[in-house]
């Protein structure tokens, strides 16, 4: 029984750890002032990035998409933009473990604008 105890407990503790502990290497970034090899990725759900606006270079894969939608990234520095830290955490943890490069992220706020347009992600980037 305590050993069942003992295991939820450890269970709920690296879930959490995944969800609030920093990803080392991945810093806040101006979106303003990046390299060339380097690509935006919205993480943010359609919703919010709808509401708060696009970022035209930006490809759009929220965090439930990227499981399946990985693969069209192209192979490139990535910088997040997320509503989160917690967004972050988990996105950037995801595309580590498929081998890309995080390097940083961007929390937009509404306050910024953004263009109304939408684009797609391509390899051909």
């Amino acid at each position: 029984m305590y050993l069942f105890l003992a295991l939820i407990i450890f269970s709920l503790a690296v879930s959490m750890a995944k969800r609030l502990i920093p990803v080392p290497g991945v810093h806040p970034v101006d979106i303003k002032h990046i390299e060339k090899d380097t690509i935006f990725v919205d993480a943010r759900d359609y919703q919010t990035a709808e509401r708060e606006g696009w970022v035209p270079e930006a490809c759009r894969i929220p965090l439930p998409y990227v499981n399946r939608q990985y693969n069209s990234l192209p192979d490139k520095q990535i910088i997040l933009l997320v509503s989160d830290r917690v967004e972050k955490n988990l996105y950037a943890r995801l595309l580590l473990k498929k081998g890309y490069r995080v390097v940083g992220y961007n929390i937009p706020h509404a306050k910024q604008t953004f263009s109304k347009q939408r684009q797609v992600c391509s390899q051909t980037d």
